[in-house]
């Protein structure tokens, strides 16, 4: 297969930062971005990032830069995208991992599925936040780096945790636990692949 893996954010766009380490999204995602993409080419697929470097793809305009993102996706003709991402709200007690896709059902709804499931496996430990009213376990909202890829390809933004939970921020902050997460997001693209045939 062919995969996109999108670090979200990027200087300027720097994205969430946690409250006790300082732990900062732009350095997780891009972290992992690279460990995933070295496991899935172990494991005989072609990947490709986003972004390579700290920097946005588009520094002058955030939503420039995220369009940015998606249209790479139809330029390099790949079977599935995947943004990454690590969430951040005012409450400290949030927690949990979750799957974003477009609103309705299409071919991105079973890769959530299983990046989530996979996900939960690897750390059952880690709260799984589901939609569960259209039977499946993402979530959905008008993403503009999802609206902005090929209509029909499979693509969802990824929440790795919480940096506002300081358990959660402790854990994405530590590089010891980036192969552990890179192989987990694997596992689930690897089920999608199987299961999508």
């Amino acid at each position: 297969m062919k995969i996109l893996i999108d670090p979200g954010h990027g200087i300027p766009h720097t994205g969430a930062k946690g409250r006790i380490l300082g732990i900062e999204e732009r350095i997780t995602t891009l972290r992992v971005g690279h460990v995933l993409k070295s496991c899935l080419e172990a494991w005989g697929h072609t990947a490709y990032l986003t972004r390579t470097t700290d920097l946005c793809i588009i520094k002058s305009d955030r939503s420039s830069d995220l369009r940015a993102r998606g249209v790479m996706a139809g330029r390099l003709q790949v079977h599935l995208m995947l943004s990454i991402h690590c969430n951040s709200v005012a409450d400290p007690r949030a927690n949990g991992c979750e799957c974003f896709t477009l609103p309705g059902q299409d071919a991105s709804d079973l890769l959530a599925d299983e990046l989530l499931r996979s996900y939960r496996t690897s750390f059952p430990n880690i709260r799984l936040r589901a939609d569960l009213r259209d039977g499946d376990l993402d979530k959905e909202a008008d993403l503009l780096v999802l609206k902005a890829a090929p209509a029909g390809l499979p693509k969802v933004l990824f929440e790795l945790g919480f940096l506002s939970n300081p358990q959660e921020e402790a854990w994405l902050g530590d590089p010891a636990n980036y192969p552990g997460i890179a192989a987990a997001l694997g596992r689930g693209i690897e089920n999608w692949g199987k299961n999508s045939r």
